[in-house]
């Protein structure tokens, strides 16, 4: 350490203020060197030599603990400002995605839709099913002439994850049954009645499977799933379509009777079909299918 520099100064007072802590130090051995000889600071010959040895450990402590305390925190100060460069990329990059989108270039899909793949959505004009699958779910949650014309998608969502095609497809791709020719996308078997498509409530089913769940608000009438008042008997007559065909089940005073007589054969038409599907269903498909109950209202 340099005599005469602010930092030499600062260690020479805290060796002072060290020194007259002590009684039996006199204010002689304190008494300072004004001359420029090299490694003379103190008139008294004892005080010099511990003051040079209290710069040594001054110099030591630099080295040892200082230093590695500057590295700690230029390694700091680097992460940081690597942090910072990294957060305006990302805001360049989400900026970049606006504009993107206000220049029409990928327009969102049905107002919600964030066409963020990386590939090609078409292939030789057609687009591909993983937009197709997307594009579909889009429509059924968010087009009000879709709605209009198939009733039973009213109030029907979709969780805001998949408004990104690219988290769409990454979690869809993972469910059994993904690529069957002829599956189908399914919100509500897992759980019966939902609205929301997501990555929790969805799964896919062959399209018999879809087919015979689906609901016939439009074309039921106003009695219950199944029932049909017979005019020339006077009586409600109850029957199901099993692969194309009509099944008669019998007629019933009463509307609740004839639905009574539909249920049972429904469910285990279900379960029938369950089984048939069952070594290339996902497991928890397979058991909702086989205590699935038909509603009134269905």
């Amino acid at each position: 350490m340099k005599k005469g520099t602010k930092e030499f100064y600062a260690a020479q007072d805290c060796f002072d203020r060290t020194l007259k802590s002590f009684p039996m130090i006199r204010a002689a051995d304190t008494a300072r060197e004004g001359g420029s000889v090299s490694g003379v600071y103190y008139q008294n010959g004892d005080t010099n030599s511990a003051f040079i040895c209290f710069l040594q450990g001054v110099a030591y402590a630099k080295c040892e603990h200082v230093l590695p305390l500057r590295r700690d925190v230029a390694e700091m100060v680097t992460e940081i400002e690597k942090l910072k460069a990294e957060n305006e990329r990302l805001k360049a990059g989400d900026a970049a995605r606006e504009v993107v989108k206000m220049s029409g270039k990928r327009s969102l899909v049905y107002g919600v839709g964030v066409n963020d793949w990386a590939g090609d959505i078409s292939v030789d004009g057609k687009p591909i099913k993983e937009y197709r699958l997307w594009q579909d779910m889009l429509k059924r949650c968010f087009s009000e002439k879709c709605k209009q014309s198939r009733p039973t998608y009213e109030g029907v969502t979709c969780s805001k994850e998949w408004f990104s095609m690219t988290a769409f497809i990454e979690d869809v791709s993972q469910m059994k049954g993904f690529g069957l020719s002829g599956w189908q996308l399914d919100k509500d078997i897992l759980q019966k009645g939902n609205k929301l498509y997501s990555k929790e409530t969805c799964c896919f089913v062959p399209h018999e499977v879809n087919l015979l769940l689906t609901k016939s608000d439009k074309s039921r009438g106003e009695y219950p799933v199944g029932v049909y008042f017979d005019k020339h008997a006077g009586k409600f007559k109850a029957q199901i379509k099993i692969n194309g065909k009509v099944k008669y089940l019998g007629l019933f005073n009463t509307p609740e009777e004839a639905f009574q007589a539909y249920k049972r054969a429904k469910e285990a038409q279900i379960k029938v079909v369950a089984q048939k599907w069952k070594h290339l269903l996902d497991e928890w498909v397979f058991q909702a299918l086989m205590v699935y109950e038909v509603a009134i209202d269905d």
